[in-house]
């Protein structure tokens, strides 16, 4: 028994080692993190103090020095960003961030599976679920659809407005059914897109579920500051197309006609559409039909869908505006001289109204800067049959402008100077090096599978989480100062300090696992691993308890520990099998913080074992010798005598206090605990961190 147990604390010796190493490579990502990241923290000071404390300045300048080092080798090969994502990170609720629910239109879904051309009744009872679906934004738009085109249609057959989604002749329920599992995918589609685009938009540890209310996805991204260009990405669609373009002229006299007509409508104002430009056609672009302030734009697309607008011009017209202003210099009456914004709209072609190319075709984007144009692009590759579309297009348009045109906005317009081959293709548009990126990224990611919308958007500052930190750090320290000095206390200096050193153990390899996991630890998740530290100390004292009780049946000290950890094994063994039962089942079937307390909590048990059991051993068996170790006694003067003689009469006179005294425990550890969840966990926002 001796030798096996010599060997196993041998084995254990070894696992210790290797976990040790390897804990400190993954935590070590972690220490250099926190020291970039306070080195930016004093640049963006220093900056700030430049300009009055200036909030805005101090978070533009700490910005800025991250993007800096971001891809530099900082660490053992490892560039910033790469050295940021496998350090512990830190969730919404201790490091601020953004938490956005994102609604994909479910009708646009439903529009792009249907094969209605000719159908009136599908446009209609469209049009009757979306004035409902505004009224009653609980209701489930599906059931809404459905409802309303049987009371238009009462023998209407949906499975054949649905046929490329459902088999012919299926009932009514059955294609209801079917639709709302095809919603389902395509919002899981939705969700893909997005994880990969705030991956590369190098949001660490992001959390990206889909809610139980049709396509609705939550979004918790810690640490993030740039929250426009965040929404930016995200409302993105990703609707890539390629346009032949048509030059102002050939439209020109369509467009006088129609803005004749809009001043002689006696329900206007007594404006045409030119009145709502600061300049009508662009002596620079061909195609270009005229620039407007950004408060113009939406009065602009009101006028051209008019019916006049759609009377007039010509069909194979298409207007769109481009996607990035021109900032030119004002002389305004009021304020003087002042910078403003303006938007070029172009005219582009179309057959049947759709593009010349889909923009669905794009296998690869890259995003790059070209020292010879002074300007940032991307690179894009096709598919081998659309590459062979795009190279008829260019041969069709040398001399001419064809519009990239993503989203509904013209990112380019570039003049074809020669036939494109290949499928490798550039956008232009005097790109910031960010806006480059995200386009390549957006590309990258894919289609969505229908319009997004921001419908929640809430943007938490780093105070509250730097509240929360110095609240769970503390909370952590007391607890694991009182387990200390507890077992100091009661099984005398050397157990509770070889008990201590076990604690100190566990915490370091929990975090080291949870390190490379690359995991997200959040208020739970330290609820998780205080509870772990508890149950730790709790397989040492079933271990010092054995083994005390060994001493007093006439043992040495050596067997008397030999049997301590021999007898307490199973008990600690069952109880902490069970423990992991249980954390298993709330990782399982719980959300949010459950699940990051679940995490925390099974880690921290596999850890304490562990610790406990076989590394406690270990420091015995080097020690076993020494005369320090002989005279132990597992006890001390003030718990030599506890427990020992004590007799309870539960069953006697004293059976009603007792249950009146163990009643009252109890609400009052239901009270705390109930106290604790209101001031500590917020279960309504459906969270999911990973601990």
């Amino acid at each position: 028994m001796q030798s096996k147990g010599s060997l196993g604390s041998v084995v254990a010796g070894v696992i210790a080692i290797f976990m040790v190493l390897i804990c400190a490579f993954y935590l070590s990502f972690t220490a250099v993190t926190n020291h970039y990241e306070k080195k930016a923290a004093e640049y963006a000071a220093a900056e700030a103090a430049k300009d009055n404390n200036s909030p805005d300045t101090r978070r533009v300048a700490y910005s800025d020095y991250i993007k800096n080092i971001a891809n530099e080798k900082v660490y053992l090969g490892y560039t910033f960003n790469e050295v940021q994502k496998l350090a512990v990170g830190l969730g919404l609720d201790l490091k601020g961030g953004m938490n956005v629910t994102l609604q994909v239109s479910v009708p646009d879904i439903l529009r792009s599976m249907a094969n209605a051309d000719g159908n009136p009744y599908f446009n209609q009872a469209m049009a009757n679920a979306d004035s409902i679906a505004k009224i009653n934004k609980s209701a489930d738009y599906i059931d809404l659809f459905c409802n309303e085109y049987r009371k238009l249609d009462p023998q209407g057959d949906l499975s054949v407005v649905f046929r490329d989604q459902v088999k012919r002749g299926e009932s009514f329920d059955a294609v209801k059914n079917s639709l709302r599992q095809e919603v389902k995918d395509r919002v899981s589609s939705s969700t893909n897109v997005l994880r990969t685009r705030i991956d590369a938009f190098g949001v660490v540890a992001p959390n990206i579920q889909e809610l139980e209310k049709d396509g609705q996805i939550l979004l918790e991204l810690p640490g993030v500051k740039e929250h426009e260009r965040v929404r930016e990405l995200l409302k993105s669609n990703a609707n890539l197309e390629f346009y032949e373009t048509v030059p102002f002229n050939d439209i020109a006299g369509a467009l006088q006609q129609l803005d004749n007509t809009l001043r002689a409508d006696s329900t206007g104002n007594g404006k045409g559409l030119f009145d709502y430009f600061l300049q009508v056609g662009n002596p620079r672009n061909m195609i270009g039909v005229g620039a407007a302030a950004e408060t113009a734009r939406d009065t602009i697309d009101a006028l051209l869908a008019s019916p006049a607008a759609k009377r007039i011009l010509p069909s194979n017209v298409k207007l769109a505006w481009e996607f990035k202003p021109e900032v030119v210099q004002i002389n305004d009456s009021v304020r003087g001289k002042r910078n403003l914004a303006i938007y070029q709209m172009v005219a582009l072609k179309t057959t049947n109204g759709k593009p010349a190319l889909s923009g669905d075709v794009i296998t690869t984007a890259t995003s790059d800067y070209d020292a010879m144009q002074g300007g940032n692009y991307v690179s894009m590759n096709m598919k081998p049959e659309a590459a062979r579309q795009w190279a008829r297009i260019t041969a069709a348009n040398i001399e001419k402008q064809v519009a990239i045109v993503l989203d509904d906005h013209v990112y380019s317009a570039p003049r074809v100077n020669s036939v494109i081959e290949g499928g490798r293709s550039q956008i232009t548009g005097d790109f910031t090096t960010d806006e480059a990126k995200d386009l390549a990224n957006v590309l990258k990611s894919g289609k969505m599978a229908a319009k997004v919308d921001i419908i929640s958007d809430t943007v938490i500052g780093p105070s509250l989480g730097e509240q929360a930190i110095h609240d769970g750090l503390w909370s952590f320290i007391i607890a694991l100062v009182l387990l200390m000095v507890f077992m100091c206390i009661i099984y005398g200096p050397i157990p509770g300090l070889i008990a201590n050193v076990a604690l100190i153990f566990n915490i370091f390899f929990t975090f080291g696992i949870l390190a490379s996991f690359q995991a997200v630890l959040t208020l739970s998740g330290i609820a998780g691993i205080v509870l772990a530290l508890g149950m730790a100390v709790d397989a040492n004292v079933l271990i010092y308890e054995r083994a005390k009780e060994e001493l007093r049946a006439g043992k040495s000290v050596r067997t008397a520990i030999q049997d301590g950890y021999s007898n307490a094994f199973s008990a600690i063994f069952d109880s902490n099998l069970t423990s992991i039962i249980t954390g298993v089942i709330l990782l399982l079937f719980g959300t949010g913080p459950i699940k990051g307390f679940a995490t925390t909590l099974i880690i921290g048990i596999i850890c304490s074992f562990f610790t406990a059991v076989y590394l406690t051993r270990l420091i015995y068996l080097l020690g076993a010798k020494t005369k320090p170790f002989e005279n132990l006694t597992f006890s001390t003067p003030i718990s030599a005598k506890m427990f020992q003689n004590a007799h309870f009469n539960f069953l006697g006179a004293r059976k009603v206090s007792f249950t009146v005294v163990g009643i009252m425990v109890v609400v009052v550890l239901i009270s705390f605990f109930a106290r604790g969840l209101n001031q500590g966990i917020d279960f309504s926002g459906g969270r999911n961190y990973v601990v």
